[in-house]
């Protein structure tokens, strides 16, 4: 009977060390679980970083390319005031530019020169201005500014009295035109000038 005592003590004392090791078993397997799942999440965390950096560079990239693309199509437009408001469509409205620009500018240009011609402002009993932008005559019209002439500088300070009397043959010009017209840029106003100023010239050394 004693036998029979201290087998089952023994086997009792084996199942609780067999428990005690699937405890330590059980507690073993969910720390490695928990620093598994540990090191996925900071490894997924650290690949979204990343991500994000290169997205945030990306978007700055981005932003300084629209930001320079904005103002080289700035650099190409022009703001016109005071051209008759007559256009019934945007080809109207096109054609009466380029009538006008051959007329007061002596520019030839055709529809291809011109990449967008819009009013701006609410219509009204006033002239709206226009806005074109040009696709590559923008610059083509400043450097034909007097500002950028040395010469037309010179002639500019030297010859006042005749540049405020072309500037009278302009106004009446203007007056007597059914195209009444304006430009923002003061260089243009100027290259109007000069080319009365040069037509009046030969028409006097003609005479």
């Amino acid at each position: 009977m004693d036998e029979v005592l201290k087998a089952l003590e023994a086997i009792k004392k084996d199942l609780d060390n067999q428990r005690q090791e699937i405890r330590e078993m059980g507690n073993n397997v969910t720390e490695k679980v928990t620093q598994n799942i540990s090191r996925m999440f900071e490894e997924k965390f650290l690949t979204l970083e990343k991500n994000h950096e290169n997205l945030k560079e990306v978007v700055e990239n981005q932003e300084k390319r629209i930001h320079a693309i904005e103002r080289q199509a700035r650099k190409n437009n022009l703001i016109f005031f005071g051209i008759e408001e007559s256009e019934k469509s945007y080809n109207n409205l096109e054609r009466n530019f380029i009538i006008w620009t051959e007329q007061y500018l002596s520019l030839k240009i055709s529809h291809n020169d011109i990449k967008e011609i819009k009013r701006i402002g609410k219509k009204d009993e006033k002239l709206r201005p226009i806005v074109v932008t040009f696709t590559t005559l923008g610059s083509y019209l400043v450097s034909m500014s007097p500002e950028n002439d040395t010469e037309t500088n010179l002639e500019k300070n030297t010859q006042i009295n005749k540049k405020n009397k072309t500037q009278q043959i302009v106004a009446s010009a203007k007056r007597s035109s059914s195209f009444s017209e304006g430009i923002t840029k003061q260089g243009i106003l100027n290259y109007v000038v000069k080319n009365t100023t040069n037509k009046t010239n030969n028409q006097n050394n003609q005479a």
